[in-house]
This record gives structure tokens, sequence and C-alpha cells, in this order.
């Protein structure tokens, strides 16, 4: 059974304390949470939600469940678009967030973070909504 999903597409830096943001920089080094331009997916936030749209599909056991809610994907944009270090930050299990997971690493190359004119390592958070009455309509 294929079901699209709902998504809700919001690219935050949820670092709420200056311990935090020491915490993600001595784990990543040359990594960075704040830059001048941020990283985005070819196209921008429309043509992401587009590709997410058609490349993501409902867990079936989700479904039964009827599990819905939001997964928390961090990931790191490299300097050439590429993304890495996928783990998800705060899941809603049944499937959820291994598809969340599988759909980001599908994605093709982002426009990497800027400083200064110069692509940079940026991390990030994408939350992905998964929504029962969306899915259950693409039936």
């Amino acid at each position: 059974m294929k079901a699209l999903i709902a998504l809700c597409f919001v690219l935050t830096i949820t670092c709420s304390s200056a311990q935090e943001l020491d915490s993600i920089s001595s784990k990543y080094t040359g990594v960075y949470t704040l830059v001048d331009q941020p990283a985005i997916f070819p196209g921008g936030h429309k043509a992401f939600f587009k590709f997410l749209r058609s490349e993501m599909k409902y867990p079936e056991s989700a479904l039964e469940d009827e599990v819905e809610g939001r997964v928390f994907v961090q990931f790191i944009v490299e300097e050439n678009g590429e993304l890495t270090n996928l783990q998800v930050v705060k899941g809603i299990g049944a499937g959820c967030d291994e598809e969340a997971m599988r759909a980001l690493a599908k994605s093709s190359p982002w426009n990497a973070g800027q400083i200064d004119g110069k692509p940079v390592r940026q991390i990030m958070i994408q939350n992905i909504l998964f929504g029962l009455d969306n899915a259950k309509k693409d039936n």
C-alpha cells in the first residue's frame, strides 16, 4: 500500500543555549549552526516539499496502529551539498523514523550554507509530519 504523507517543511536550527551550541561544535569540528546564507534544497522549500511527497510512503505499521506526529532528523549539509550524519533526534516510531531518514538520504545535493560567500558545513534539523488524514485520502 502506497500512501503519500502530509509534510510540514520547516528548516530550523534548534539550539537554545550557548552550552548546546558548544556541544555541537565540539562534536562536529568545522560545522556551523548559524550562517550568512542557510543551506537549502535546490529549487527551495516547494521543491523539497514536492520531493518528500513523491518519495515517502506512510509505513504500514504506522497506518495500522494510527501513529502520527513529527519526526525530527538532524543532518549535516556538507560543502558539496551532500547530506551526512543523518540521525533521528526525536521520533514517533512505527517505521516513521526510518522512513523519514530513508527519504532524506535519497535527497539530491543541497545548496550548501555560506559564510562570506564561501560554502561551509552546516548542521540542520528537519521536521517531517506524518498525518493520518492525508495518508488515508491517498489510499
